[in-house]
């Protein structure tokens, strides 16, 4: 029987490799797959190979998130897909796991992905860890009567360092939010060089001095209204309000906005008529995180409080380097972790450990629901340290 070997992509690679993402995405159209080549590095590709045919392709992105204000190394995983010939071979979960261990390797201490079949990416040690949410109301409701103090400058893809600036500043008061560096800000949020690419339109909102102070990002759905907008970064109050006013004069083009925010944003408490607003949370819009490497997600954190400690045994099938028992303390305001074999104070699966570092899950209601178990389950709630009460934002798409 031939074995499987997960290599680095080669150019003789990519007619196979387009030809697996088409048939698998179902990409009808020659724009479509001129989109994913601008937007793909060769570098970042893998394929699965099996007696010198290509079975299987992916992407492994290098990406930086944030946690409670701290960066870590990220890995994206992207346009995982089998040819339909080669499927229910176990080629997928070969090249997921080969990447998990390269993850590993290069100090990718945590990982993302939008699931095909959520159920399948969580077998695999993924979990949902996301709270973005789609909230859409009628324009009417933002437009202000009168100038509001700044002003709102039309910058198209101009001026991508102050974006990325913005981006940085506000994406710290969340957990997992992509730190965007130029070429990922320019092919992957603001499609500036991707082909047949539908415009986004971007406009920076500057106080009174002349700072910049938050940005807007949209497009129109379909060519037409209504007005998504993707990115809504607002540093202060006046930024806020300068730019909900901006987009409330784009009454004319679109009777509604819709905004893809992070679950605390307040934009929901504030309007007046909330029976005219309408939320929702969609699948396809929520991340799924994995903690890669458990010793590097805990060491080395500067943190508030007293001493602490808690002895916590990991459920990880598919990562024998995280799984089995870890003593985590927190002495002098420093963390760190280290192999235990002294009797658990909890336990938890690799899973469960991701959503409650992003903040996604609360470690009073991860013990309520039997998630946490243990004979001092509620010491899990050290985490809660780590997370620092901040809400998941992963506002990136790949």
């Amino acid at each position: 029987m031939a074995t499987a070997k997960v290599r680095p992509m080669t150019k003789r690679d990519l007619a196979q490799a387009e030809r697996i993402w088409v048939t698998s995405y179902l990409i009808e159209s020659p724009e479509a797959s001129k989109q994913i080549r601008a937007r793909m590095r060769m570098a970042d590709c893998r394929a699965l190979e099996v007696d010198g045919a290509v079975h299987a392709v992916g992407r492994l992105l290098p990406l930086k998130v944030t946690l409670n204000g701290r960066v870590f190394d990220f890995g994206a995983v992207a346009w995982l897909a089998t040819a339909p010939e080669s499927r229910r071979r176990s080629y997928m979960q070969e090249l997921l796991l080969d990447m998990l261990r390269e993850m590993r390797e290069r100090g990718m201490v945590l990982s993302g992905l939008y699931p095909f079949d959520s159920g399948f990416y969580r077998r695999y040690g993924w979990a949902l860890a996301d709270d973005v949410t789609m909230i859409e109301l009628p324009a009417r409701y933002l437009t202000v009567r009168g100038r509001l103090p700044g002003r709102v400058v039309d910058i198209g893809i101009k001026d991508v360092k102050t974006l990325m600036k913005l981006h940085a500043e506000w994406g710290a008061r969340y957990n997992s939010s992509v730190v965007r560096d130029r070429w990922w800000f320019e092919r992957y949020v603001l499609y500036d060089g991707v082909p047949g690419a539908s415009p986004r339109y971007t406009y920076r909102y500057d106080a009174p001095n002349g700072t910049p102070e938050g940005y807007v990002m949209y497009r129109y759905l379909s060519g037409t209204a209504p007005v998504r907008v993707q990115d809504f970064v607002a540093l202060t109050p006046r930024a806020r309000a300068g730019l909900l006013a901006f987009l409330g004069d784009l009454d004319s083009q679109s009777k509604t906005i819709q905004f893809l925010l992070p679950a605390d944003d307040p934009l929901r408490a504030t309007v007046e008529r909330f029976d005219e607003l309408r939320e929702e949370r969609r699948s396809k819009d929520q991340v799924m995180l994995r903690i890669v490497d458990v010793a590097g997600v805990f060491t080395g954190w500067k943190l508030p409080g007293g001493d602490a400690a808690l002895v916590m045994s990991v459920d990880d099938p598919h990562a024998r380097w995280n799984r089995g028992g870890w003593k985590l303390s927190i002495t002098n305001g420093k963390s760190k972790i280290a192999r235990s074999k002294a009797t658990a104070d909890c336990r938890a699966s690799i899973q469960t450990l991701a959503q409650l570092v992003a903040g996604f899950l609360a470690p009073e209601a991860a013990v309520d629901a039997g998630l946490v178990t243990g004979p001092r389950a509620e010491k899990i709630g050290l985490i809660e340290r780590f997370s620092g009460g901040r809400t998941p934002f992963h506002n990136d798409y790949y």
